[in-house]
C-alpha cells in the first residue's frame, strides 16, 4: 500500500540521472518514516526500484548509480503519524556532475 504516489516526467528523450532530492514541508511537521524511488526507463515501459530510504525531513539526498530515465515515482509507504499525510515541497533529479567540475 502506498500512502503517496508522485510521478516526475524527465522529457523526451530520457535523461541522465544520479541524485534525487526529496524534501518535506517542515512547518506542518515531518511526516515520512519510509519512501522508495522507482525509475522508468522509457514512458509506458516497466517501473524498477532505484532508491529509498527512511524519513525525508528537510531534505534527502539520495545519491545513486548513473541510470537514464523518462520518469521518476516517489513512493511513500509508511508514515511517521497514522492521521498525518506526507506533503512533499520539492521532489527533483539531478544529471551527474561533468568531470573536473567542482560541487562546492
Amino acid at each position: 500500500m502506498h500512502l503517496l504516489r508522485l510521478t516526475l516526467a524527465l522529457g523526451q528523450p530520457a535523461a541522465l540521472v544520479d541524485r534525487v532530492i526529496i524534501q518535506e514541508r517542515l512547518e506542518l511537521g515531518q511526516r515520512i518514516r519510509n519512501f522508495t524511488v522507482e525509475a522508468q526507463a522509457v514512458r509506458g515501459g516497466p517501473w524498477l526500484p532505484y532508491g529509498g530510504g527512511q524519513s525525508v525531513g528537510h531534505k534527502r539526498i539520495l545519491l545513486l548509480q548513473n541510470r537514464t530515465v523518462a520518469a521518476l515515482r516517489l513512493l511513500v509507504t509508511a508514515r511517521l503519524v497514522a492521521t498525518l499525510h506526507p506533503i512533499i515541497a520539492n521532489f527533483a533529479a539531478y544529471a551527474p556532475c561533468k568531470p573536473g567540475s567542482s560541487d562546492h
